[in-house]
């Protein structure tokens, strides 16, 4: 037998093996993918890597000239490495553009931040003193509203273009964050973190268009049950033995609020506070029976992550506060306390 009779059975078995790795990694690849765990994310990657094997055996295969085939198969295998590192080149250049934007609107809320401090700051002159069996009504938050209607305005081109060169769709959020959303101690309804013996029999609020209490025991038995409707008492008795609580919350449907101490909290940020990612809030302490306000706080909070909150969620939660008092308060993480704050350092309840 010749040389010559022997190359096509050599050809036909490279074929035979080009074929054969096709399939091994036909084969491969899906089972190294369920390996590291199932979901769509994972099906579809694996899909795509083992459409790009094919691809690079294929052309590999075609190829005719073995220099040619060479380059062509190297420049197919490491092209996405190399797509991979300019991807992260990119990534990289964008959190640093991020973090130089994030540094000088921090720097110029907290410029901003001091001056309004230092001239409108607002802080109760003394201690008031409140009957705990008299109760507090959390009033429901009014809406923002700012001095000029910049919360009713498209952000400009400029802004979006600048905002979208490394994260797109992130200036109408932002607009959003900067000019909409209320300041956080004004948005939520706390119940002041108060010592158990110096503490409200009953706190009232309003959820979902229904008032609620957050009361006692005693409380519950000696009053709140007579504001609860007939066909949902058996319940609410049933709940206070189960329940060892210092305090039990229940829903009381329609009723008015009854307690005589009412503390309304407000989100008064101007336009121009917003501009500067500043936040202004107020905590009013109004007696009820005649109106009187008994203890008046405003305060400000610059945002500190104003440029990152639209990617994690985060608004006007990492906050900076005015120098003084209210910075002793301060969490390292979540919104800063501001109940906290003006009942332990103005007001006193018996």
């Amino acid at each position: 037998m010749t040389l010559a009779d022997t190359l096509p059975r050599v050809s036909c078995r490279r074929a035979d093996l080009a074929r054969l790795a096709a399939v091994a990694s036909a084969l491969a690849l899906p089972a190294c993918a369920h390996a590291q765990g199932e979901g769509l994310a994972k099906i579809l990657l694996s899909a795509i890597a083992i459409g790009y094997a094919l691809f690079v055996l294929v052309v590999v295969l075609v190829v005719r000239p073995p220099r040619t085939k060479a380059f062509v198969g190297l420049a197919l295998v490491f092209g996405p490495f190399a797509l991979a590192g300019l991807a992260w080149l990119l990534s990289s250049l964008g959190a640093r553009y991020q973090d130089s934007i994030q540094a000088r609107e921090t720097a110029q809320a907290t410029r901003y931040l001091e001056q309004v401090c230092a001239t409108q700051r607002v802080v109760p002159t003394g201690i008031v003193t409140l009957h705990g069996a008299d109760g507090l009504y959390v009033s429901p938050t009014p809406p923002l509203r700012l001095a000029e209607s910049q919360a009713e305005q498209a952000p400009s081109l400029l802004a979006l273009l600048g905002a979208s060169l490394f994260s797109m769709p992130l200036a109408v959020t932002r607009h959003e964050h900067m000019y909409i959303t209320p300041l956080v101690w004004t948005a939520r309804l706390f119940r002041p973190d108060l010592p158990p013996d110096h503490d409200f029999l009953f706190i009232e609020q309003e959820e979902a268009g229904h008032l609620r209490a957050i009361a006692t025991h005693d409380w519950w038995q000696a009053h709140g049950l007579a504001r609860v409707r007939d066909d949902q008492r058996a319940e609410q008795l049933r709940v206070l033995a189960s329940n060892q609580d210092h305090l039990v919350s229940s829903e009381l449907g329609d009723d008015q609020p009854q307690a005589r101490y009412r503390l309304e909290l407000a989100d008064i940020s101007t336009a121009e506070d917003r501009q500067h990612w500043v936040a202004r809030g107020r905590m009013r302490l109004v007696d009820g029976r005649d109106g009187t306000v008994l203890a008046q706080y405003v305060g400000f909070s610059a945002n500190l992550q104003s440029n990152r909150a639209a990617d994690y969620g985060d608004t006007w939660e990492k906050t900076l506060e005015c120098p003084g008092p209210e910075r002793a308060y301060a969490h390292e993480y979540g919104a800063w306390p501001a109940m906290d704050f003006f009942f332990a350092r103005f007001v006193r309840v018996d």
